[in-house]
């Protein structure tokens, strides 16, 4: 039998169910408050804790000492917990970093979060603010625009790669460089990364010049026009000395 991974076995609630079977004189012995904010409501069946669920799940659930513990209420408890333990999983991940909405959904799933409440808890984090593509684009398009030296496709590559719209990327990393001189940042790149290329034949110095910018992200005229610059500097100084 194939081992669950750790991360899994630690976010995923067992399945009520199983630990306790339903019966006729099987019920609710206790339904208390835990964790530090009180915002997680654990199930008790006897002795056995069968699940913790969000606080505000209980009334909709119809919990209470001495409910009956049904087949029909352990499926819906069991459906509770998984969603609440999705929920937490994902405080747990932004408080680590800022994540987008895809990514963040992604790594819930990863984890063995069903899909549906992957995307309950996500939602849950945008209404309140916690997760917002816009704003995290953009603060990640200033940083890269900034100090990174990347033209317009390199930091829109930058922001896909963190779960964010296409669509988005295009729009934020645009805005970015709106006042920037990409041509002038080609060139200076092309000066500098000129220097590590001494004793190689001129076409293949353009090639790699030419390909570097590219994978930077500038435009083919930019990366074009700095390769000549630089080329052009390189042949005066070989002419100087």
């Amino acid at each position: 039998m194939a081992r669950r991974s750790s991360t899994t076995s630690r976010t995923l609630a067992p399945d009520p169910a199983e630990r306790v079977p339903p019966g006729p004189d099987a019920v609710v012995s206790s339904v208390r408050l835990i964790g530090t904010d009180g915002s997680t409501a654990a199930i008790l069946v006897g002795r056995t804790r069968v699940a913790r669920v969000d606080a505000m799940e209980i009334r909709r659930l119809g919990i209470e000492s001495g409910t009956r513990w049904t087949a029909e209420l352990a499926g819906r408890v069991h459906d509770a917990a998984r969603a609440h333990a999705a929920y937490r999983h994902a405080l747990r991940l932004i408080g680590a970093g800022q994540r987008s909405r895809e990514d963040l959904k992604q790594r819930l799933v990863r984890a063995g979060h069903r899909e549906s409440d992957a995307s309950a808890a996500v939602d849950r984090l945008v209404e309140a603010g916690l997760v917002d593509d816009q704003a995290m684009a953009e603060r990640l398009a200033e940083h890269l625009a900034s100090g990174s030296r990347l033209g317009r496709r390199g930091i829109e590559y930058k922001l896909r790669r963190k779960g964010l719209s296409s669509a988005l990327s295009r729009e934020v990393s645009a805005r970015a460089l709106e006042h920037a001189d990409t041509a002038e940042m080609a060139a200076e790149l092309a000066r500098k990364r000129i220097g590590r290329m001494a004793g190689l034949e001129s076409h293949v110095i353009q090639r790699r010049l030419f390909g570097f910018l590219i994978r930077r992200g500038f435009s083919v005229d930019d990366a074009r026009r700095a390769v000549e610059s630089a080329m052009d500097e390189l042949a005066r100084d070989e002419e100087l000395h």
